[in-house]
C-alpha cells in the first residue's frame, strides 16, 4: 500500500537503531480511505522500534486523517523522498525533550498564538528546507501550531485554500507566502502582528491547548476583547465554549469594562442559538453586563419555558446588580 522504496525503508531502519527516547505519535483515523495509508505508515514506524508510542483514535466522519506529532505539529500526508529524513529528525527531536532548543527558532515575545499551515509536495526540494525550519519553530514555541499538508495527497485541501504551487504557507489571519521565503520573514511577522486580528481557529487552537487564561491575559494587556471570541462563545462544541467562558470570567474579574463592546453581538446571536448555548450566553452576560441589559435578560426569562434558562436569568440578574 505504501510505495516506500528500498532506500527509504533502509533509512527508517537505521534511524530506528539510534532512538533511545519514547516518541509519541497520535494517529487520527476517519472514514476517509486515505486513513488506511497513514495507518500502514505509522504501523511500520512502530514495528521498527519499540520507542514509538503509537496511539490511534477513530471517528465515524469523513474528516481528514492526520498524524499528530507532539503538541504542536500535525502532518497530513506520507513523508517520502527528501521529506523522510527531516520527518525522522523531527520525531527524534520530539522524543528527546531534554535536548537544548536551538535559540534561533525561539520567538523573542511568544505570547500570541499562531496557526501555520504549510502545503508541500514530496517532489519539491525547497519544501524540505522550509518544513525543517517551521517544524523547529513549532517545537521551540508552544503557542505556534504547524500543520503540514501534502497538497497532492490531499488535493481537495489545496484547492479549498487556493494553493497553486508549493511551498505555500498560510497563517490563520490570511497572510500567505509562496515559493522561496525566509524563516526570518515569518518570525518577524509572528512577533509584530496585531493580536486583535487573530482568527477563530487560532483562538480555538490555544483553548484546546489548555491556555485560555494566557489568552485572557493577552486581551487584558491589549485592553480589548478580540472579536473572534464571539464565535467561540456560540460554538457548538461545549469544550470550546467552556474555554471561551473561562476567558471572559478571567477578564470580568478585574477588567469587566473592556468586555462591554462585545455584548451587542452576543445579544444579536441569542435567539439564533440552542437553549444550551442560550444558557451559557446568559451566564456570560451576568459576568460582564451592566444594568442596561437587565431588561433583556428579564424578557428572555419571560419568553422561555426552559427552567434552566429561567434559573440562569435569575442568577445573571443577581450578578449584574452586584456589580453596581
Amino acid at each position: 500500500m505504501i510505495l516506500l522504496n528500498a532506500n527509504e525503508i533502509d533509512m527508517i531502519g537505521q534511524w530506528a537503531t539510534l532512538q533511545h527516547h519514547i516518541i509519541p505519535i497520535h494517529l487520527h483515523l476517519t472514514k476517509d480511505p486515505r486513513s488506511d495509508e497513514l495507518e500502514a505508515f505509522c504501523d511500520m514506524m512502530k514495528s521498527c522500534t519499540q520507542n514509538v508510542h503509537l496511539v490511534k483514535d477513530k471517528d465515524n466522519t469523513f474528516d481528514i486523517p492526520a498524524i499528530n506529532l507532539g503538541n504542536t505539529i500535525t502532518y497530513q500526508g506520507i513523508p517520502q523522498g527528501d521529506k523522510l529524513q527531516p520527518f525522522l529528525q523531527l520525531l527524534s527531536d520530539i522524543g528527546n525533550q531534554d535536548a537544548p532548543m536551538d535559540s534561533q527558532y525561539q520567538l523573542p515575545s511568544e505570547k500570541i498564538p499562531g496557526l501555520l499551515t504549510l502545503f508541500v509536495a514530496n517532489q519539491c526540494p525547497y519544501c524540505t528546507v522550509i518544513f525543517k525550519d517551521l517544524s523547529q519553530l513549532a517545537l521551540a514555541n508552544e503557542l505556534i501550531h504547524l500543520t503540514v499538508i501534502d497538497g497532492l495527497f490531499f488535493s481537495e485541501l489545496a484547492e479549498k485554500n487556493q494553493v497553486q504551487s508549493v511551498p505555500t504557507l498560510i497563517v490563520s489571519e490570511g497572510m500567505r507566502w509562496v515559493g522561496q521565503f525566509r524563516l526570518k520573514e515569518i518570525m518577524d511577522y509572528l512577533v509584530d502582528r496585531d493580536p486583535i486580528h487573530l482568527s477563530m481557529s487560532s483562538l480555538e487552537n490555544i483553548i484546546l491547548q489548555g491556555k485560555a487564561i494566557e489568552l485572557a491575559e493577552i486581551m487584558i494587556d491589549r485592553q480589548q476583547v478580540f472579536p473572534a471570541i464571539i464565535d467561540l462563545l456560540t460554538h457548538p462544541f461545549f469544550s470550546i465554549r467552556l474555554g471561551a467562558m473561562t476567558i471572559m470570567e478571567t477578564i470580568a474579574e478585574s477588567h469587566r469594562l473592556i468586555a462591554l463592546p462585545i455584548i451587542p453581538s452576543l445579544v444579536d446571536r441569542f435567539d439564533k442559538t440552542t437553549d444550551v448555548i442560550k444558557g451559557d450566553l446568559i451566564y456570560i452576560l451576568g459576568e460582564i453586563a451592566n444594568k442596561e441589559y437587565v431588561a433583556f435578560i428579564e424578557n428572555s426569562k419571560a419568553n422561555h419555558e426552559n427552567p434552566d434558562i429561567k434559573e440562569a436569568c435569575d442568577e445573571a440578574i443577581e450578578k449584574i446588580l452586584s456589580h453596581q
